[in-house]
């Protein structure tokens, strides 16, 4: 098996035993009310960092620098490929059985039985002469190849956390802004539930009346659509960062 299989395969192997990992669980937010998301606390960014290592990308991206280096530990004992150790070992039990006879001799049997050990020791040594003189830049290139895998890990961190950070800025708003929207709902259906007595007293017209309940409306959309912005988001920011925000 050749060395590019052989490490292709450990990949594999590495990136199969993450998939045994628990699934990432998401809170379910859909029952909560304004009040409740109001006292949500959020974790610090720093907790969210660290635990955002355990996300399949930085997982991911991890193996492959691990491989890398397990590539560079070959790559430094590349040198003993040029040495050679051989060596068999035969044992076997021989036997010969004749028969002889002419007109002047009577006929005679012969057997004959040894046992016999045959082995054979030996060792050897090639060295091509264009590997010789590439050990040590195919070692530094390993090297590099390690440094690459590691700078891109961290490349595919710090997009990580940019994303982090963004969806932790839209939840602090967004709560506050379901707050101020929730306000907005309740002024409004507390003004249209005053309405439709004056209605009913006659103190308004239907269509002032229909003014009231269209502005409710307004501010109905207005309170849901912010509420689905925000569990949006803190469903988001759970699953990246691997962090669960409501307490079960």
């Amino acid at each position: 098996m050749s060395s590019h299989y052989k490490y292709k395969l450990l990949l594999i192997i590495f990136i199969s035993s993450f998939t045994t990992l628990s699934a990432q669980q998401v809170s379910d937010y859909s029952g909560l009310k304004a009040l409740d998301f109001e006292n949500i606390t959020l974790p610090p960014l720093s907790t969210l960092f660290e635990n955002a290592k355990n996300s399949p990308i930085y997982e991911f991206n991890d193996v492959q620098v691990m491989v890398q280096k397990s590539l560079l530990d070959k790559q430094k004992k590349d040198f003993l490929s040029f040495f050679s150790l051989r060596g068999s070992y035969q044992y076997g039990k021989f036997s010969n059985n004749g028969f002889y006879s002419d007109v002047y001799t009577p006929a005679i049997d012969s057997y004959s039985s040894h046992s016999q050990h045959l082995y054979t020791v030996g060792a050897g040594i090639s060295i091509p002469l264009d590997k010789i003189f590439d050990l040590s830049a195919s070692t530094k290139r390993q090297k590099l190849a390690v440094r690459s895998a590691e700078l891109e890990r961290e490349m595919k961190f710090e997009d990580l956390k940019k994303e982090i950070i963004e969806l932790y800025s839209n939840v602090l708003l967004q709560i506050n802004t379901l707050k101020l929207n929730d306000e907005s709902l309740t002024l409004a259906s507390t003004t249209y539930s005053l309405a439709e007595k004056d209605f009913v007293n006659g103190k308004i017209t239907p269509d002032e009346l229909s003014t009231y309940k269209t502005k409710e409306g307004f501010e109905k959309r207005a309170y849901e659509t912010s509420k689905f912005e925000l569990i949006k988001n803190l469903m988001t920011l759970e699953l990246i960062s691997h962090t669960q925000f409501l307490k079960k």
